[in-house]
């Protein structure tokens, strides 16, 4: 019984990796798009992001988006491409094309802080 067993939390953990996990981020002209697998996608307007946000979560870059859209008050998106620092660069310059065509001000990257380490003194 062991080894079916394996096989199929294998085969579950699996699927939902290709679930859960996106595939593909692209940056369009006026949004951006987030593609999981072929029938999922979603695609962020650019006139709804208030807030982009670099945070980085055990050991990777990720990149937090925050909205607000007509039909609902608040969200949040957090992505994680494999190279962060130009994807980032890429998407705010997209952003704040869009934003000044828009007539409204540019959106600044928030980076994270560093958090201040504690020195503990071993005797």
């Amino acid at each position: 019984w062991f080894p079916p067993l394996m096989w199929i939390l294998g085969l579950l953990g699996w699927s939902m990796c290709f679930i859960f996990y996106p595939k593909q981020y692209s940056i369009h002209e006026d949004s951006l798009v987030i593609e999981w697998w072929y029938l999922r996608r979603k695609a962020i307007p650019f006139h709804e992001i208030r807030e982009l946000e670099a945070k980085s979560f055990l050991g990777k870059r990720n990149i937090i988006i925050r909205s607000r859209g007509p039909d609902y008050e608040f969200g949040w998106h957090m992505i994680a491409p494999r190279n962060a620092v130009p994807f980032s660069e890429r998407l705010e310059e997209a952003l704040n094309r869009h934003r000044f065509r828009a007539g409204r001000e540019p959106i600044r990257m928030i980076l994270e802080e560093p958090k201040p380490r504690k020195n503990k003194q071993r005797n």
